[in-house]
């Protein structure tokens, strides 16, 4: 199918910013190869290259002025893109400024030092103008990635969607072809529906599930309320918050925040220092001590590595999976152990198959009247299986009354004649001291081949066995496997007895289980395998895994994108398991890319600094240096996008 006309008009609308300060940034750039071209070929020119300096600061400093401007005449989402990839960079300008007001100082005066300060003066306006261009590139497949997420969420007046003016608690008709502008769960209806325009993001839903704004609902009619509007929808809070706060977000952007202007001044104080009580002139010192410290704020490290941090983050959003805040990418990033909850995640949520196995003088069809009468009226995956098995077989359920649900557990019941019934796990029948000693051999047999086995009690003596097969989901094999990549160990958690859940864990290649836990206590675990493995990953369903989610530091909830601002702090606007585990490998790919960005564009110029300062070298290798970290960080992005990407998210669903 084409994209979307409003799709189209964001990638156009992205393109135009990009030509409007384009021109610009090639003056500029021009300007200040230009004037260092002067210096080297005629060595007399001061003021003619320095001059040519002067102007290349101005365009730049016009540069922020447009960005200012362009700034205002955006939507409301779309500013917060351009204040944080959109402005020029602003360090290496106030850098530029300096060294060429000190340039002119020094030559009006005719100060020692002239030619010095016009050389390192001249070469950071060529450093400065090549950082601008070179994040200005860089960051643009940033820019329109998010742009074309915005405008799904901000369309025009021409886009088919439901009523921007809903608020909270409205309730709005779905159809085919509408775009959703708000958060919404369904209250009546069921549709199909592809987040921002994809089928690969096609999910069901129907009477209860959640929907995040974004989505285009392809088939189906319905009825849903609103949840959330404007900046608090699902993707929408995501996006701004991200931007907002993507640098205070990562650790390693906090750390140079804190380091760099530190550094600078205590390099810029050195040579200050050492002019004053060595031999050394005033201009030459205050040169070596600006040269020194401004180069480490030249390159566009900072600029690209929040460009990366952004760009993983949009990345997943475009891939259905919604953040609750950008500290929450952050932390899946440091992930060590995942755990996936069973029923519904790892094995479908409903069994296929119900069998049944009578014991001593019993037949199967008593033993299936006996537990459908006692699951008439439980709300339960195996309660459906049992009375759909008795349906099958056009069996009436037994009149069983007084009956109590154990969660986790099964349920007990009494028949008119007083006998207890017990149709539950072994752990029920053991505390209501029904013996399964004598089938203790066949349950361990059948719980090994994966199946969940209930038994039926009557009277204090079992009477059957059910059992049911539980398939594995679509994807599950492929996402253990992905954690195996990525260093995660995967550990699976779910009521079922060790047999079955090591029976599961073999299938798809997991080593550790945690059998045998209540709901209830499944927080408690959670917790507990986290100090022991690091933090911990839960990936799971909201409706059956709610507290082992909550206990969890980096939680993923399945399906559960714009249920509410409250959602887990990972959520998924789909149910696929192979994408919830590559959230984890997209945030370790980010972190990484981060962390690559800060070392190739501020090792040249921190170590030129120091010798600089001390005087062991020229001032003008520190400009050298930081122009030199810029080109870097230009290369490292230009290898980058001709090879995979490494941590991508992968249609592979």
């Amino acid at each position: 199918l084409p994209p979307p006309s409003y799709l189209r008009r964001a990638d156009d609308s992205a393109r135009a910013p990009a030509r409007e300060g384009r021109l610009l940034r090639i003056l500029a750039l021009v300007v200040a190869i230009g004037a260092g071209g002067l210096g080297l070929v005629d060595v007399s020119a001061s003021v003619v290259r320095l001059t040519a300096a002067t102007l290349a600061v101005v365009i730049l400093f016009a540069l922020v002025g447009l960005a200012r401007l362009r700034h205002q005449r955006s939507r409301p989402l779309e500013q917060a893109v351009q204040r944080t990839l959109g402005a020029p960079h602003l360090p290496g300008v106030v850098a530029a400024t300096l060294f060429t007001g000190c340039a002119w100082a020094l030559r009006l005066s005719h100060k020692l030092g002239a030619t010095t300060a016009e050389n390192a003066a001249i070469w950071m306006v060529i450093a400065a103008a090549t950082a601008e261009m070179i994040a200005f590139a860089s960051a643009q497949a940033t820019l329109d990635d998010a742009r074309s997420v915005l405008a799904s969420l901000e369309p025009d007046e021409a886009t088919k969607s439901t009523d921007p003016s809903a608020q909270i608690g409205d309730l709005v008709d779905l159809r085919p072809g509408v775009l959703l502008l708000s958060d919404v769960r369904l209250t009546e209806g069921s549709i199909a529906a592809d987040l921002w325009g994809s089928a690969a993001l096609r999910c069901h839903r129907s009477e209860g599930d959640p929907v995040p704004a974004g989505a285009i609902v392809r088939s189906g009619n319905a009825r849903a309320r609103v949840g959330a509007v404007g900046r608090d929808r699902a993707f929408a809070r995501l996006l701004t918050d991200a931007l907002e706060r993507a640098d205070r977000a990562s650790p390693r952007l906090r750390t140079l925040d804190r380091i760099a202007p530190a550094f600078a001044l205590l390099v810029v104080g050195i040579a200050v220092a050492l002019g004053i009580f060595g031999a050394q002139t005033p201009g030459n010192t205050l040169v070596a001590g600006l040269a020194a410290g401004l180069s480490v704020l030249v390159p566009p490290a900072r600029r690209l590595a929040v460009r990366d941090q952004l760009a993983g983050i949009i990345e997943a959003c475009r891939n259905g999976v919604a953040f609750r805040d950008a500290e929450a990418f952050v932390r899946a990033a440091s992930v060590r152990t995942a755990v996936f909850c069973l029923r519904g995640t790892l094995v479908t949520a409903s069994p296929d198959t119900c069998d049944v196995e009578p014991i001593g003088n019993n037949d199967a069809a008593s033993v299936i009247a006996l537990a459908a009468g006692a699951e008439l009226g439980v709300t339960h995956a195996l309660a459906a299986a049992i009375l759909g098995a008795a349906r099958a077989r056009n069996l009436r359920p037994l009149d069983v009354r007084n009956v109590s649900h154990e969660p986790g557990f099964g349920v007990r019941g009494e028949l008119p004649n007083g006998d207890e019934i017990l149709v539950g796990s072994r752990a029920l029948a053991l505390r209501l001291h029904v013996p399964t000693a004598e089938n203790e051999a066949r349950l361990i047999e059948l719980e090994a081949t994966g199946r969940d086995v209930v038994v039926v009690a009557r009277a204090g003596r079992m009477v059957g066995v059910l059992t049911f097969q539980y398939p594995l989901r679509h994807g599950a094999l492929a996402a253990v496997q992905r954690l195996h990549d990525i260093e995660i160990d995967p550990v699976l958690l779910g009521g079922a007895p060790r047999g079955r859940l090591e029976a599961i864990g073999k299938a798809v290649d997991i080593e550790h289980v945690r059998p045998e836990v209540a709901p209830r206590e499944r927080g408690t675990e959670v917790k507990r395998i986290a100090q022991s493995g690091g933090p911990v990953a839960v990936i799971g369903r909201a409706q059956h895994d709610a507290i082992a989610l909550g206990a969890a530091e980096v939680p993923i909830a399945l399906g559960e994108a714009g249920a509410s601002p409250d959602a887990p702090a990972i959520a998924l606007s789909h149910e696929q398991l192979v994408p919830a585990v590559d959230v984890l490998a997209l945030a370790q790919a980010t972190r990484a890319r981060v962390a690559a960005t800060l070392a190739v564009g501020l090792a040249p110029a921190v170590l030129a600094a120091l010798p600089v300062a001390f005087g062991l070298i020229r001032p003008t290798y520190a400009p050298l240096a930081a122009l030199a970290a810029s080109i870097a960080l230009g290369v490292r992005d230009l290898v980058a996008a001709a090879l995979p990407e490494g941590g991508r998210m992968e249609d592979n669903r």
